[in-house]
């Protein structure tokens, strides 16, 4: 616990330090419209960046432009599974949507598609149920700078179905990823 406590600490500041984000998070943008084809219609979760995590809004205003619904992440009081909401201020405050496809942010990852991120367990819990009761592509989103050898890893934690950075893609081996499918 102590080890991934020091990680966070010094991903976190790691983040914060990133020179143009700006431009990685307009990079990390053309990285997913190259890898991960969303089909129009969709339902797309974002987030809205925090702490120094790099910045999906551009790609979630592409998503949008493309016909998919646009949703984000709201704890529920009382409970870790995370609703999902559309990015909308029209949008109902009652109308939860389960995305197809949910960009998650992290603190760190490794190559083996872990994630370590604030420690809530939030993004575990909701992929954990994600997994068992839909069809959910989970895609970490990050900086290169992100990269750790390994991610501790506790039996709570879910691995990723793929995770892009601005400048990689580290995968499960597939080389197309059409949503949903």
């Amino acid at each position: 616990m102590e080890e991934k406590s020091l990680l966070r600490s010094h991903y976190r500041d790691l983040r914060k330090s990133i020179p143009d984000a700006h431009r990685a998070a307009e990079m990390l943008k053309e990285n997913c419209i190259r890898n991960v084809k969303l089909r129009n219609g969709g339902t797309v979760a974002g987030y809205i960046p925090r702490d120094g995590e790099i910045d999906v809004l551009p790609l979630m205003q592409f998503a949008k432009g493309e016909g998919n619904s646009v949703l984000v992440p709201v704890v529920q009081q009382g409970s870790k599974l995370l609703a999902f909401k559309r990015w909308d201020c029209n949008a109902s405050d009652e109308e939860t949507i389960i995305p197809e496809v949910l960009f998650v942010p992290l603190v760190a990852f490794d190559q083996n598609l872990n994630r370590l991120g604030f420690g809530g367990g939030y993004y575990d819990y909701t992929i954990a149920f994600f997994r068992r009761s839909f069809r959910c592509l989970c895609i970490g989103v990050a900086y290169d700078a992100q990269l750790h050898h390994k991610i501790p890893v506790a039996e709570h934690d879910q691995k990723l179905d793929l995770i892009i950075t601005e400048s990689n893609v580290y995968g499960n081996g597939e080389t197309d990823y059409m949503w949903p499918r």
